[in-house]
């Protein structure tokens, strides 16, 4: 009996201690702040908070957006599949038709656009980059309302990669799907606008891409740093702008945009037109380049790999391709009918970049027409 006597007061003491130790029972209680305006904060800060304008212009095999999951933006619009230059470049005479792997890259190199495959594959789709116009008007009311900083270059620049990043995503949107129910007010965000799928007319979504297009072009600098290749300069926004109205015909308007562009004064044709093909100015900008996406030759392509990759010899080199360096690609996905090889001039110096034969690397190491 007396060993349960010191057991019930043993539990009364630490009853009693706990009481006593907690002043406000069980509420728990916040420490820090949580609150709009704690970040970002610094100019640093706010320049690394832009920098997701970048997230989607990246030629990789998948990324994640502020999504669950692996999301449905995974991917991009510059990777060699499932991208602008399968959408726009390849669909010409120049191309040929390439029937090995099917879906998409059999029925858009026969120029064959259905609607259930356009922008989708693997079961991702571009159609849901208009969460990322959501997000972008965000943070513009974001910059022009909270973004306080002496450095009036850093201001403009950085409120013109947003901009400019909403124009030439939404720019691409319209030639894939037409006009699109996206948000351009923020005051719009988290309200009934965000279910209404109504479609604007065409000239209303011609008026956002180019009305940011121009706000970028006043805001950007002409010239950024060669470390920073690769963002968004007054070239890159007055290209995209002259692009959107020449796609709509309106001549009128392209032309002064042109001649912006041209005045800058910082473009020209390369003087030796092989240098377009040279593998030694990758890393460098030419005098053509108005705006290029940079890759690393480093890079896997992966989500999780933080470099950008140039695929693009993958889908143009044979496997069994014998070479002196470097690795053979999968197939040649992209490649000229040989009608369009052989209606070269004689003496045409475009021609010496068309590579009509290889050596494959299979037993007896034999010379293939490609």
């Amino acid at each position: 009996m007396k060993k349960n006597h010191n057991i019930s007061l043993y539990v009364a003491l630490l009853i009693l201690i706990g009481l006593s130790s907690c002043t406000k029972n069980f509420d728990p209680i916040n420490y820090g702040a949580l609150q709009p305006g704690a970040y970002p904060k610094t100019d640093a800060e706010w320049t690394s908070y832009v920098m997701q304008v970048y997230m989607p212009y990246n030629p990789k095999w998948g990324y994640t957006f502020f999504a669950t999951g692996a999301g449905q933006e995974g991917y991009t619009l510059f990777q060699p599949d499932n991208s602008m230059f399968q959408y726009n470049d390849e669909a010409s005479d120049i191309s040929q038709v390439f029937s090995g792997w099917g879906g998409n890259f059999f029925s858009l190199s026969s120029l064959n656009f259905p609607g259930t495959e356009l922008g989708i594959n693997r079961g991702q789709g571009h159609f849901e980059k208009v969460k990322m116009i959501t997000r972008w008007t965000s943070l513009i009311d974001q910059l022009n309302k909270s973004f306080k900083t002496s450095d009036d270059v850093l201001r403009k620049q950085l409120k013109g990669e947003a901009y400019a990043a909403r124009g030439i995503m939404n720019f691409y949107l319209l030639y894939l799907y037409g006009p699109l129910p996206v948000i351009m007010d923020a005051s719009k965000i988290g309200t009934a606008a965000e279910a209404d799928l109504t479609r604007p007319d065409r000239a209303t979504f011609v008026k956002y891409i180019t009305d940011d297009l121009q706000t970028a072009a006043d805001s950007l600098q002409a010239v950024i740093p060669a470390s920073e290749f690769g963002r968004f300069t007054k070239g890159a926004a007055l290209t995209f702008l002259m692009r959107t109205y020449l796609m709509e015909h309106n001549y009128a308007a392209a032309l002064p945009v042109g001649l912006a562009i041209k005045n800058l004064g910082l473009y020209s044709l390369n003087a030796d037109y092989n240098l377009c093909f040279k593998s030694s100015n990758s890393s460098a900008q030419t005098p053509e380049e108005i705006w290029s996406i940079t890759t690393n030759t480093a890079s896997e392509g992966r989500a999780a790999n933080i470099f950008n990759l140039n695929a693009f010899s993958y889908y143009c080199i044979p496997w069994d391709c014998k070479l002196t360096s470097g690795n053979a690609g999968w197939s040649q996905v992209f490649g000229m009918p040989w009608t369009i090889v052989k209606s070269f001039e004689p003496g045409d110096i475009r021609k010496q970049w068309l590579l009509t034969s290889y050596v494959t690397t299979q037993a007896g190491h034999a010379t293939i027409d490609s």
